[in-house]
């Protein structure tokens, strides 16, 4: 714990480094890191978001997909309570952040670094290293919202000065891509991925899916 508070490291970034960590000690190419307020994970057909049974399977086929492509560096599920990102409706986003449900594809030094946002953070630096990421609408995870729920980092991360903090740590990291606003009655950082990622084009392997149907609550 000290040697990461040394590197500018604290709140969640630590046990999430020590994940990461772990997982590449165990021969792992890839790890997930899940937030711990997810209280379900729901498939998405026709404009329903129904429960998956085995949500195992959802996990499962984002790590079978992502096989397709060699500089897919990370994956994840989109937020229920987000809705469609400004009317985006396609299965898959590409090429944007992935934060509370993550797969991350072990790569030179990469960790989770800083104080706040570092799912941001991790994403960007992908994504400015020329790798893509894909972000699947078509599965998603019940995330709850920012402080609806106690624990976390609710005490240590968002109270005072917290959401203006989050907001400038990107804002002075990523200054040629991210802007300062406020919305949603609190400060933000602002970055419009398509405009700056939509280069990062996918490198396709030659990979055959092969998954079992899906078995969903009707």
């Amino acid at each position: 714990m000290e040697e990461q508070k040394k590197k500018g490291n604290e709140f969640s970034v630590i046990p999430r480094n020590y994940g990461w960590e772990h997982a590449i000690k165990n021969g792992f190419t890839h790890h997930w890191c899940l937030d711990d307020n997810i209280k379900g994970f729901f498939y998405r057909n026709k404009g329903q978001l129904l429960p998956i049974i085995k949500t195992g399977y959802s996990f499962f086929f984002i790590e079978e997909y992502i096989k397709k492509y060699s500089n897919v560096y990370q994956a994840g599920m989109y937020i229920t309570y987000l809705g469609s990102t400004e009317g985006d409706r396609s299965i898959i986003i590409k090429n944007s952040r992935i934060y509370s449900c993550m797969l991350n594809r072990h790569y030179k030094n990469f960790r989770f670094e800083g104080h706040h946002n570092e799912d941001t953070d991790l994403s960007l630096r992908f994504l400015k290293e020329g790798k893509a990421t894909l972000d699947f609408q078509i599965f998603q995870c019940g995330k709850q919202s920012t402080l609806s729920v106690k624990g976390g980092n609710t005490a240590s991360a968002y109270l005072d000065k917290g959401f203006d903090d989050k907001a400038d740590e990107i804002v002075r990291k990523y200054p040629d891509i991210a802007k300062k606003v406020f919305k949603y009655n609190r400060p933000h950082h602002e970055i419009n991925y398509r405009k700056h990622f939509s280069n990062n084009e996918l490198t396709v392997n030659q990979y055959k899916i092969n998954l079992s149907p899906l078995n969903f609550i009707k």
